[in-house]
């Protein structure tokens, strides 16, 4: 993996109150959002730049209502799924959707 180092003044950590690590964190994901929305790279490579799998990218996506080449329905309905079958209890508010629609 390459290393890009990027100087900014102490004055953006303080504004947005995140720390340097979080800083680059967000930075990653706003990267691989764009890029992904912008078609210029695939699920998979955003998934990668933003540092998650893609399970989590999707949810990153859903999180901040980014719609992509994915409608939101069938993104819902994939992290849905996944999280069902991992066992984990999903929050239906999380995703606005009942499970009949996610269904549908």
């Amino acid at each position: 993996m390459s290393n890009v180092t990027i100087n900014l003044p102490e004055s953006v950590f303080s504004t947005r109150r995140l720390s340097p690590e979080e800083f680059v964190r967000d930075i990653r994901q706003a990267a691989a959002i764009y890029w992904y929305q912008k078609q210029e790279i695939s699920m998979e490579k955003a998934a990668n730049v933003a540092g998650l799998n893609r399970r989590d990218f999707l949810a990153v996506l859903a999180r901040e209502q980014v719609i992509g080449l994915w409608t939101k329905k069938k993104c819902s309905r994939l992290i849905y799924a996944n999280l069902q079958s991992t066992h984990h209890k999903l929050p239906q508010l999380f995703f606005k959707l009942s499970p009949t629609e996610l269904n549908a």
